[in-house]
């Protein structure tokens, strides 16, 4: 594909199974000169049997893992020349993806979905038009939390992976708001904007 001129990237989702081999599967990528990007959340299966995320790496290694590689290239968040700046609390988004603008995805059962994690929201292709699902898809991104979606109140905000398409999947609720996420959001904040080294992360936010 290299020779192509196709882009190529390699993606992984690391489980605790094979964490220590993380640096031989980065070879790959390093061997080919191309990206490699990785992923440790572990959420329910399709089916949302939870037993899978008994093979998720632990927050602890995966936070190390993430500060490690962006003190490799540090830089400084919100000053980018694109940045968009949002007055949450006026425009209270749900979503902060692109969901239902740039892009759907299909599952194994033919459904198109507006994302992997919003699959339960899927709709067969073989029954209905394209055009007519992807336009549905464009209610999402105008869809505006409640006032009291505490999500919106925090500071650390921008560094937080929840998903209110994956809330609803596994606890029915859209502004469902998991600790996971908090503790992984706030310990981001904490290194990321106050500078505060991994070692002190630790026991602030019990990792």
């Amino acid at each position: 594909m290299l020779d192509a001129g196709i882009r190529v990237s390699v993606k992984a989702t690391v489980l605790n199974l094979y964490y220590l081999e993380l640096e031989k599967i980065k070879e790959i990528a390093n061997t080919f000169d191309i990206p490699f990007r990785t992923g440790f959340e572990i959420f329910p299966s399709i089916d949302n049997d939870s037993s899978v995320q008994q093979y998720a790496v632990s927050q602890r290694d995966s936070l190390k893992y993430e500060f490690e590689e962006f003190d490799k290239h540090p830089r400084t968040f919100g000053e980018e020349s694109d940045v968009e700046i949002v007055n949450l609390l006026e425009e209270r988004p749900l979503f902060r993806c692109k969901l239902g603008r740039a892009s759907c995805a299909i599952d194994f059962e033919g459904n198109m979905c507006p994302c992997m994690s919003f699959r339960h929201a899927g709709k067969p292709l073989t029954l209905e038009n394209f055009d007519d699902i992807w336009n549905s898809f464009s209610q999402y991104p105008k869809m505006k939390a409640s006032e009291n979606y505490r999500c919106l109140r925090c500071e650390a905000y921008d560094f937080c992976d929840i998903c209110p398409a994956m809330m609803q999947f596994v606890h029915d609720d859209l502004e469902y708001v998991d600790e996971h996420f908090c503790k992984s959001a706030k310990a981001r904040y904490d290194h990321y904007i106050n500078q505060i080294k991994f070692s002190e992360i630790v026991s602030k936010h019990n990792l």
